[in-house]
């Protein structure tokens, strides 16, 4: 039995013999949206810090454009699954910066964005 928890498509997990379905937020991806929005549309970028090569303590923002999912993978022995079989629950994490191997977090980019808004 595979126990998917998939924070863009829903949460599914089976417990002591119940199923829930939780209904996420709506799916921005499956938002159609205009050529014109893509085109002025700001580009994320990963704001962790990495070292500087050949240069000791500097650092700078890493700067990465390409972000791929991200999941871990946990085994739940029959003991503990409800279906009393050996489980892999994959658990969606995020997106992974390509660049820097780092998880990507939307929320502080916003963050910062905001910031830079409210200084100019």
């Amino acid at each position: 039995m595979i126990v998917s928890i998939d924070y863009d498509k829903g949460v599914y997990i089976m417990s002591n013999d119940q199923q829930f379905n939780l209904q996420p937020p709506q799916n921005l991806s499956q938002l159609q949206f205009s050529k014109e929005a893509i085109n002025s549309a700001i580009p994320m970028t990963c704001m962790h810090e990495i070292p500087i090569e050949g240069k000791e303590g500097e650092f700078m923002q890493c700067g990465g454009e390409v972000f791929v999912e991200a999941a871990k993978l946990r085994y739940i022995s029959p003991i503990m699954s409800p279906a009393g079989k050996q489980t892999v629950a994959t658990l969606n994490i995020g997106k992974l910066c390509v660049a820097c191997g780092k998880i990507f977090q939307p929320d502080e980019w916003l963050k910062q964005q905001n910031k830079k808004v409210t200084n100019d």
